[in-house]
């Protein structure tokens, strides 16, 4: 039925008969239940049971002419966080609301409610409208009509039950609602959005150490790029359902990682983090950290793409079928400078980067070196021939040739340029730093974006 705690509707369910018994107090059954549990006619001041309990969490007095509100003990002042005043009794005599007023005019005795009460309080009576001839009634006051409703006890009865931070969730506070509004509205799956919820609510004891403070998320997130984004905000001392709020609020577009907001992919991979954390607590194995942030950012972008209405399937790069591996080289060549880099990356049938490599070469005679260079560095022949032993790479091409007759299954095809988008990416990188590295399995962190738009299905156009 979509009810977080049973406990807390039936009890929503018991105050709306307390409602009725106020509004109709002729009928049948509020003469029956008055002649045994409330005498005096007034159910408020009957002995406490669960329903009307409920019930005095939220009411409120309206005053009227005030005979019958308790100053010091009833809740009649709309604007206070408990609806009650704040000043102490101490040994003052008064008690009833309607000895604030003044008999000439029938409002407030302005100069008695000053003297009474702490200036807060005073400031919040003197707000409060008076009517002559009007007679003080009972409202429901978290509802703008005044009516009780099922749903606002229910919630009502629910904080009560287990807490809310202070000033997160006040009735009607234009925080709240923003906070709400901008979560639900983010463009991601329902089931992360339900997370982002139950985080926000204080579900969850260990937000600030599962999603911020613990070593893989820090890793993760910085492989991301976003671990200075997110050092701004937990700069101050906060619980995680606070730098969570405040991730809602900050929200701005990656440009780096193919504008994909910050609030989505903090929130996706809060989540995958959290289905990370049930796996290590099962025995199970999880992903490495570049592999891990990689999936965060495929399934951020993933469905920001496929809620769009140009979006279509993404064609580029295919992943190989399994018990197979791909390789994509690419290389660059500079005839100014006679420089060239190169660029190859090698990943399975699950998407996974197994090795990856950039060259930088500072010697290179022309454009068909620069790209024989590439095959060599990948392993890989790119064409096979008659006639080509005879160019200035001709060397190059028979190691190629020789490492070629070592696989028991391979092939090569050509591929175009949004095919082969990481190959590029590294040998471009070579090329503007001047250096050459190899990786084995964790990819450098400025090609997160580049992989993961070869893996994502949809395609923005």
């Amino acid at each position: 039925m979509g009810f977080r705690d049973l406990q807390s509707f039936n009890l929503a369910i018991l105050a709306k008969q307390v409602w009725r018994l106020l509004c109709d107090p002729d009928s049948l059954c509020a003469k029956v239940l008055r002649a045994k549990y409330y005498p005096d006619g007034n159910i408020l001041n009957a002995k406490p049971k669960q329903g009307l309990e409920c019930f005095k969490k939220g009411y409120i007095w309206r005053v009227g002419d005030g005979s019958q509100i308790n100053i010091w003990e009833d809740p009649w002042i709309p604007t206070s966080h408990n609806l009650r005043v704040q000043s102490p009794r101490g040994p003052r005599l008064v008690t009833t609301v309607n000895e604030l007023i003044s008999p000439v005019d029938s409002f407030w005795d302005v100069n008695l409610v000053r003297a009474l009460f702490w200036p807060v309080d005073a400031e919040r009576i003197l707000q409060i409208p008076l009517h002559h001839g009007r007679e003080d009634t009972v409202a429901w006051h978290f509802n703008r009509s005044g009516l009780f409703s099922v749903r606002s006890a229910y919630h009502v009865q629910w904080e009560h039950k287990y807490g809310s931070r202070p000033g997160f969730d006040q009735a009607g506070g234009s925080n709240y609602m923003k906070v709400w509004d901008t979560l639900w509205k983010l463009k991601l799956p329902s089931k992360v959005k339900i997370f982002g919820w139950r985080a926000l609510r204080g579900f969850y004891s260990d937000v600030m150490h599962v999603l911020f403070t613990c070593q893989r998320a820090r890793a993760i997130w910085r492989y991301l790029g976003a671990w200075d984004r997110i050092q701004e905000v937990i700069a101050e001392d906060h619980s995680g359902s606070v730098i969570l709020e405040e991730i809602l609020r900050r929200n701005v577009m990656l440009s780096e990682l193919n504008n994909v907001g910050f609030a989505e992919l903090i929130l996706t991979g809060g989540w995958y983090l959290w289905w990370e954390r049930r796996q290590v607590v099962y025995g199970e194995a999880v992903q490495s950290f570049a592999r891990s942030a990689m999936s965060i950012v495929v399934l951020s972008q993933n469905y920001v793409n496929a809620t769009k209405k140009e979006a279509r399937e993404k064609e580029g790069w295919k992943r190989p079928i399994e018990d197979f591996v791909k390789l994509n080289i690419d290389g660059s060549f500079s005839e100014e400078t006679g420089t060239s880099a190169t660029g190859a990356i090698i990943r399975d049938h699950t998407c996974g980067v197994v090795a990856m490599g950039q060259r930088y070469l500072s010697h290179v005679g022309d454009a068909p070196m620069s790209e024989a260079y590439a095959c060599w560095m990948g392993f890989v022949v790119t064409t096979i021939r008659e006639g080509f032993s005879v160019t200035t790479s001709s060397a190059v091409y028979d190691e190629c040739l020789s490492i070629w007759m070592t696989f028991s299954s391979i092939s090569i095809e050509h591929c175009n340029r949004d095919a082969n988008q990481v190959a590029h990416e590294l040998e471009k990188n070579s090329f503007i730093d001047r250096t050459s590295y190899t990786w084995a399995d964790e990819p450098p962190s400025f090609l997160i974006a580049t992989l993961a738009n070869d893996v994502i299905i949809f395609h923005n156009q």
